[in-house]
């Protein structure tokens, strides 16, 4: 699992702008991340690790009949458009940069519902908004359980980095 946080970071990065060093592109990486994520860690060894843990649970504000990928047979999500979050002219001025964790509900229809922060960055200047808000428009083929689409809570990481 760890792993999987250490190249969602990557991608993270990727998105943000800052390159990793992966000829791959980020579409590739993604699925390569989703569907083979040992393989990926195999080709990718060695990118910087995250704190924060998917949940192994389901939490309280979650809606009945979500699921989690990779247990009780259901598949993960499959990213098919990320949207790259957008600083605030606050932040930008006052220089914060960081990461914020978001967990989401990712419907079956491939469209994120619910979103909560998890790990904040920045509530005063926008960018736990933001990145709510850039969450929003990803879309996914959605996870299935038995062939069946199902609703599923993910964690996503969104860093912000001046340059």
């Amino acid at each position: 699992m760890a792993s999987r946080l250490a190249v969602l970071a990557s991608l993270i990065l990727a998105l943000a702008g800052v390159s990793t060093g992966h000829s791959q592109s980020l579409a590739e990486q993604v699925r390569l991340l989703l569907l083979y994520p040992q393989q990926y860690e195999m080709l990718h060894p060695g990118q910087p690790q995250k704190p924060t843990v998917p949940p192994d649970t389901i939490p309280d504000w979650a809606p009945p009949g979500v699921e989690l990928p990779g247990k009780n047979g259901v598949t993960a999500p499959r990213v098919l458009h990320e949207a790259k979050p957008l600083y605030t002219a606050d932040a930008m001025h006052e220089k914060i940069h960081g990461t914020v964790v978001v967990w989401c509900i990712v419907e079956k229809d491939g469209r994120v519902g619910e979103v909560k922060v998890v790990s904040s960055l920045d509530k005063v200047h926008g960018l736990d908004d933001e990145a709510v808000r850039t969450v929003k428009k990803w879309r996914f083929a959605p996870a299935t359980k038995d062939g069946v689409p199902v609703p599923v809570l993910v964690s996503i990481e969104l860093t912000f980095t001046l340059r």
